[in-house]
């Protein structure tokens, strides 16, 4: 089934009714949710799993995150990437792959958030080819998981900076399904 949202200027309701060329688009919320203290608008509001496959902007002005979207969606066809069904590690690579033209973005502290990203969802079986190496963490790191009964579901992850991060995917978040997220210490050394 396909759903659609406008986010119109709903205080026009019909033309005997004050307000009816009202012109406030942009600004259509169904109602607001609060989630770790922070206000959320909502524009769209239904039950079970979905996807956006469209946004249209009657702007001209596309500076930021509308401005990212747009040169994505120029790469992606530049490359020949529409049309073919990605998976999720396959389309982080694409991203990668895209933002190497970036000279202004760090691309390790895009390779962790990425990482952190992936490992939020789920418990990977295999590494993506960006990760950081965790060999030189190994030994400590399950040293600290047999101390802390850390159970075989969770993943403990050290990233570039020194940050080691326990995903427990026991203790997943609700609205989200993401992984429960600790920064730990590993023995002193991370």
């Amino acid at each position: 089934r396909c759903l659609q949202v406008s986010s119109y200027d709903r205080s026009s309701v019909s033309p005997d009714s004050p307000g009816w060329f009202a012109n406030n688009d942009g600004y259509g919320i169904v109602c607001t949710d609060t989630v770790d203290g922070r206000v959320e608008r909502v524009m769209f509001d239904e039950k079970g799993p979905g996807a956006i496959t469209r946004i249209w902007i009657t702007t001209v002005d596309k500076r930021g995150t509308w401005r990212f979207y747009e040169a994505l969606g120029d790469f992606y066809e530049r490359k020949g990437y529409w049309g073919i069904s990605h998976s999720r590690m396959r389309r982080y690579e694409i991203l990668l792959e895209f933002l190497t033209e970036y000279r202004e973005i760090s691309l390790s502290k895009v390779k962790d958030l990425m990482l952190y990203d992936l490992y939020l969802r789920e418990n990977l079986k295999s590494r993506p080819s960006f990760a950081f190496s965790q060999k030189p963490f190994e030994k400590e790191v399950w040293t600290w998981r047999r101390e802390k009964e850390v159970p075989k579901t969770a993943h403990i992850e050290v990233f570039r900076d020194g940050r080691a991060v326990l995903f427990d995917y026991g203790r997943r978040d609700p609205l989200t399904n993401n992984a429960k997220t600790e920064e730990v210490k590993l023995n002193g050394n991370v």
